[in-house]
């Protein structure tokens, strides 16, 4: 997907399995980024805006875990 981004940066599909490619590997940020411009580029795009959906999902599970790690850590 890089290399196609590379030669072509506006390649929705790119984006796009590029983001989920990095939803997979839990690297919420830049997946999210990847599909906010995929969304500017098609601001129509129904598989985006799913993704999108499950990522702020994954970030707030991601952010209530690390809420209790944190609390846990400094309740002591």
């Amino acid at each position: 997907c890089n290399k196609a981004l590379d030669l072509k940066p506006g390649n929705v599909k790119a984006l796009f399995r590029r983001g989920k490619a990095y939803l997979a590997l839990n690297q919420l940020d830049e997946a999210m980024a990847d599909m906010r411009q995929l969304l500017t580029i098609e601001p129509g795009s129904q598989a985006a805006q799913q993704q999108v959906q499950l990522i702020k999902g994954r970030q707030r599970q991601q952010d209530n875990k690390d809420k209790a790690v944190f609390s846990k850590m400094f309740s002591k």
